[in-house]
């Protein structure tokens, strides 16, 4: 306790003694019923206690109301948080493990290293409670491998703080009992025995009592009076040991006893599978005496250890208390530290933690597939992933793991592993690996479309993640930057009603692919931003982007030189189904034809028709696209005194469109999807054999080659003049002059893609 907690507590104690001094008068003077009817009145106030169980000391310290009211309230730190559909939320700040809250108030300044490792090993045995460790209600995991294996750093580097080293070692020392202690106070479980039960309970109660005390005292054999404390199970795989070890106390009471051998299955079926990847040693598993506490949840324990030596693992009562399930997950985890020690990682330790964790919560899913517990990091993933690298992460981590995994597959990852292991943790590692910055754009785009494949076969996926949200609305740079493996994720909002033309520039040492909202779910679609933006009539037009690059010497950046921008607005009166007049049609064409030179090749005088029936329609929606439909279309031509052919279409559609400056109609990105096509000519009917880009044509016997049909899916755009009123649509093409619509009533289906004829 520093100088100032010291001068507060004192200050207190003043405090509460003059209160006591107020009573003895307030009694003396009669006024004893008025004091204790103010008491009822605050009765509901919580009192602050200061608990030092290691001296052996309760005090209680009670405030005056007026003391209580000048009190500062907790504020609760937010951040907000922006999805690609626009919306923005506030949430409040939490940290995922207990370290980032250590590394979080190390940073502030109100802990030093070794004053926050000697908090949190106190938080962890209960010698202190989560109301007096600040921002520790806002932590989600509280796993303590992290901080056990920074405290074992701390303990290791003698340029520290000696009595703060002392005090680590002896908190660790209640978390981790030797193999010496621990053989001593230990016998194998039998699960049977030949004592009465009421004998049995009796004992077991008196050494349960015993035993807590030796927990609480650090395992120090001055304190050892001789009981069992543990029984354990013990198998034997691939030649080395696999114990756990459980409170003698247990010892007859069934749930206790189906809650070891629901951990003992979780441990032995972790170790056959982590066996497959490379060295598996002896393992003690034990559930702690400490006394159970209202402390954080999910406590689990792996000490270092190197290879060659019996790796400890330890779970707190809080580890055990909800579905079986996640406490099997919950043990693969820890087991895969053990596994990790063993294979890949040397001290210092905290060095490691971005990959170790994020790891061992990947494989602890590959031994549960279908259980998922490490889902519960994929909030905290999305929150701090668009700003911090994957080695500012741990638990979140498990997300990358799997995407890797599923590129790779796990024999290789355990390798990446162990060259993680062998350049201290270093990310350049993870860089130099093949073909990496190519896997972590293809992880950032699933995880903005598909989501990533979960090793139990289902997607795990974000729908509302976080973006960088970049307006565009006039010429101008817009710049687009990440540094090494950040998921930087951006949603590009162009202005409703507006052309933009864009130069995308970008640097050498990243990659970035971007999207139309709307087809982000098809990572196909995904690609470099276009040259051409067309926003909607009715809204801003959304693009989604992912920028990465794993190169850590510099910045990685994308501009988007924004160089025109027109204003496209939306003509109410486009909207709706318009069918084409075919007289007027009938003059497109040959108009179109006569451009072409369609007529060189016919004699002299001879005149060239066109006839055209049925229904061909276009309309105009509200957002930008357009719909095409030829219903039992019917095109004869041919020179008069000349055979004349007749085909009859019957095809859909489908493209875009924007209006510049209210007077010119901009059609783009036109799809025609041919259904039918059927052929005659002077009324003998012809056999048409169409695929796109070819035909076959077959009369009387004879076949000759012709064009076919072409589903075009071009990005050209044609810019047109156009006059609307209420019932009549002109649009004036450039080159072949008027064309005529007129509006009717219908509903045209959207257009399902198909090619045969």
């Amino acid at each position: 306790m520093n100088y100032q907690q010291n001068e507060q507590r004192n200050h207190r104690m003043k405090i509460g003694l003059g209160m006591m001094i107020l009573i003895l008068i307030l009694s003396a003077c009669s006024f004893g019923s008025f004091f204790n009817n103010r008491q009822n009145e605050i009765s509901s106030t919580p009192t602050s206690f200061s608990n030092d169980v290691s001296a052996g000391n309760e005090e209680s310290e009670t405030f005056s109301p007026e003391e209580e009211k000048v009190e500062p309230e907790q504020t609760i730190e937010t951040i907000t948080v922006f999805r690609m559909d626009g919306t923005e939320e506030e949430i409040p700040i939490s940290y995922t493990s207990s370290t980032d809250l250590l590394e979080a108030k190390i940073s502030s300044g109100e802990w030093t290293e070794g004053e926050g490792l000697v908090i949190l090993l106190k938080l962890f045995t209960g010698e202190t409670n989560m109301d007096e460790v600040p921002g520790s209600d806002l932590v989600l995991e509280f796993s303590g491998t992290g901080a056990v294996s920074w405290g074992q750093d701390y303990v290791a580097d003698e340029g520290n703080d000696v009595e703060i080293r002392t005090e680590i070692e002896r908190l660790l020392s209640k978390i981790f009992p030797s193999d010496e202690i621990l053989d001593l106070i230990s016998k194998p479980s039998g699960r049977t025995s030949d004592i009465g039960a009421g004998k049995t309970a009796m004992l077991n109660k008196q050494a349960s009592s015993s035993c807590q005390d030796l927990a609480i005292n650090g395992f120090q054999s001055e304190f050892f009076d001789g009981g069992d404390c543990y029984l354990y199970d013990e198998v034997n795989i691939n030649g080395f040991s696999y114990r756990i070890y459980y409170p003698s106390s247990w010892q007859g009471d069934e749930e206790k006893e189906n809650l070891v051998d629901v951990a003992f299955a979780g441990l032995t079926e972790s170790v056959v599978v982590f066996s497959d990847y490379g060295d598996m040693e002896d393992i003690n598993m034990m559930f702690s005496l400490l006394p159970d506490t209202d402390n954080p949840t999910t406590l689990a324990f792996a000490q270092y250890v190197p290879k060659g030596t019996t790796c400890s693992l330890t779970y707190l009562p809080s580890s055990y208390i909800g579905s079986m399930d996640i406490f099997k997950q919950t043990i693969a985890h820890e087991v895969f530290h053990c596994f990790q020690y063993w294979n890949f990682v040397s001290p210092p330790l905290r060095a490691h933690s971005w990959w170790m964790e994020g790891s061992a919560e990947y494989f602890s899913n590959v031994v549960y597939p279908a259980v998922n517990d490490e889902h519960r990091f994929l909030s905290q993933f999305d929150i701090r992933s668009i700003n911090d690298s994957l080695q500012m992460m741990k638990y979140e981590n498990f997300i990358f793991f799997q995407h890797a995994a599923n590129t790779y597959g796990d024999t290789a990852i355990i390798e990446l592993l162990r060259s993680l292991g062998n350049a201290g943790g270093s990310a350049s590692v993870l860089a130099e690996y093949q073909g990496m910055d190519t896997t972590f754009l293809e992880f950032v785009i699933a995880y903005m479309s598909t989501g990533i494949q979960d090793t139990g076969g289902s997607m795990i996926k974000v729908d509302e993640f976080q973006v960088r949200v970049i307006p565009i609305e006039e010429e101008g740079e817009e710049k687009f930057s990440t540094t090494a493996f950040v998921a930087n994720r951006y949603a590009i909002k162009y202005e409703k009603e507006k052309r933009f033309l864009q130069t995308p520039k970008q640097d050498e040492n990243g990659k970035y692919s971007a999207v139309m909202n709307n087809e982000r779910l098809d990572p196909s679609k995904w690609s470099a931003l276009p040259p051409e933006i067309r926003s909607t009539c009715n809204d801003d037009l959304w693009y989604a982007m992912a920028v990465t690059t794993t190169d850590s010497s510099t910045n990685y950046e994308v501009i988007a030189l924004i160089d025109t921008v027109e204003k496209a607005e939306c003509d109410p009166c486009l909207l709706g189904v318009w069918e084409v007049d075919n007289s007027s049609f009938e003059d497109y064409i040959l108009r179109l034809m006569d451009s072409q030179g369609g007529y060189d090749d016919l004699p002299p005088g001879v005149e060239f028709s066109i006839q055209i029936n049925g229904h061909y329609y276009v309309e105009f929606k509200e957002n930008s696209e357009m719909l095409t439909r030829r219903d039992n279309f019917s095109i004869t031509s041919g020179a008069i005194g000349y055979p004349r052919l007749t085909t009859i279409i019957d095809s859909q559609g489908s493209g875009e469109y924007t209006t510049v400056d209210g007077k010119k109609l901009d059609l783009y990105d036109v799809v025609d999807y041919v259904n039918k096509v059927e052929a005659n000519m002077n009324g003998l009917p012809l056999t048409v054999s169409m695929i796109p880009g070819s035909g076959t044509y077959s009369m009387f016997g004879v076949s000759a080659s012709g064009p076919g049909y072409d589903n075009d899916n071009s990005t050209d755009s044609v810019t047109s003049p156009y006059v609307c009123d209420k019932d009549v649509l002109i649009i004036d093409h450039p080159e072949y002059g008027k064309l005529l619509y007129n509006r009717v009533e219908k509903i045209l289906p959207t257009p399902v893609p198909t090619m045969s004829p």
